[in-house]
């Protein structure tokens, strides 16, 4: 009754495009994704619960087995719950942290503003107090630098922008009960929170480590999210500020660099560095120095973060004004390449480029108009230089372009 417009659902489902939060049931034992060598989910209930029991077994590189039990239930103030009871026996302490759930709300890693949610995470260190940053891409990658150690009776929480479609509500975890130390680190590609669990010292009396804990995700009453971003004190990483390119429209960069407590959504790239020698517009632009020609050009001018997600068979300008200096032959462009799933995936699904600004000609506009895939990818977007020298982007363009007409109409 509270929605204020249909769902447009994506075509194809991913964790950059969740519409609610995502939780994983699946321990992470092994590195990220499941490893046991047999599982299996069952469901029951109906009506006023729906309870998911997901059950793992590792037999290979230890002796182990544990079960999620994961309720579902509608609360009356807090809305839809979903309570996660982990149960681990395992003979193996060689690792003593394992990762029990991974908790994502959504869309968090989207640079594009108008489809952001939540504008910052805040949690109940075990020191005390209530901590947390804002939730763009650089802040979230720094978040863990010294450790994110959860109190018991605790929470992660993400909270909610002014205006924006979550209508002030927020999204919490909860850390109901458990017997280890309850720890988080922050993904810094789609900003989901990485929630483990330490074994216990000893094992018991059958040389087993056992590890209970209990999570309850629901939603945040607007009145709580809003008290929650008046009390928090949110980190400013040492007033560390960087250049950003923000999408969906062109950045000519002059309120540059950004600080770290913004909650814009943007493409920040901690090795791009911002210029004010040279400029198209105003008085700011970002420098890329040039790679050696005879080398791969590898991650020369590479944006880590985020996720840029592109629309199904949508089409795409990718624009901007270059000045290069340098050797003959140097040469500078935007380009990029799509991807399935996630920056380190190894196979790509093609490229796309600008034309090519040159040395000694003075600013140049490069620009190009693609049309993403039905796959709905992803695009891993770059400033490129190569050559001998160093080349400025200034007045930086990557938003939707108009639909190409048909038949002449």
């Amino acid at each position: 009754d509270d929605a204020v417009a249909d769902p447009v659902w994506p075509t194809r489902y991913h964790w950059a495009h969740c519409f609610g939060t995502r939780a994983s049931l699946g321990l992470w034992y092994d590195g990220q994704y499941i490893s046991s060598q047999q599982n299996g989910l069952a469901v029951s209930g109906g009506g006023a619960t729906i309870t998911l029991t997901f059950s793992e077994t590792w037999t290979r590189k230890r002796k182990a087995e544990s079960v999620c039990t994961a309720v579902i239930a509608l609360d009356p103030v807090l809305g839809y719950t979903a309570t996660l009871d982990f149960r681990l026996s395992t003979d193996d302490a060689r690792k003593r942290t394992i990762e029990f759930s991974n908790t994502m709300p959504g869309q968090m890693s989207c640079p594009w503003p108008e489809r952001g949610r939540y504008d910052r995470t805040v949690l109940t260190p075990k020191g005390g107090g209530l901590v947390g940053w804002a939730n763009n891409p650089a802040a979230a990658d720094k978040s863990d630098r010294n450790g994110l150690t959860i109190r018991d009776g605790g929470f992660i929480a993400w909270l909610p922008g002014t205006g924006d479609r979550s209508r002030g509500r927020g999204v919490v975890m909860s850390y109901l009960a458990s017997n280890g130390t309850g720890t988080s680190q922050t993904c810094n590609v789609w900003q989901d929170q990485h929630i483990s669990f330490s074994l216990p010292e000893k094992p018991e009396a059958d040389g087993r480590f056992r590890v209970a804990a209990t999570l309850r995700l629901s939603g945040l009453p607007p009145e709580t999210a809003a008290e929650l971003g008046r009390t928090a004190t949110f980190d400013a990483f040492d007033g560390v500020a960087l250049p950003m390119i923000r999408v969906g429209r062109v950045d000519d960069l002059e309120d540059q660099p950004r600080p770290l407590t913004t909650t814009e959504r943007a493409l920040w790239g901690e090795a791009w560095k911002l210029s004010t020698e040279r400029a198209r517009s105003g008085s700011r632009s970002i420098v890329v120095t040039a790679a050696d020609p005879a080398k791969p050009l590898g991650l020369n001018g590479f944006v880590t973060s985020p996720q840029i997600d592109l629309d199904a068979n949508a089409r795409y300008r990718m624009a901007a004004w270059v000045f290069v200096e340098g050797e003959p032959g140097t040469e500078a462009w935007l380009g990029g390449s799509f991807y399935e799933y996630s920056p380190h995936d190894a196979t790509r699904l093609g490229e796309v480029a600008t034309n090519r600004a040159a040395a000694g000609a003075g600013w140049t506009r490069v620009e190009t108009v693609f049309t993403a895939s039905d796959l709905g990818p992803f695009l891993d977007f770059r400033l490129r230089c190569q050559g001998s020298g160093r080349a400025w982007f200034d007045d930086i363009e990557l938003r939707l372009a108009p639909m190409a007409l048909s038949n002449g109409l």
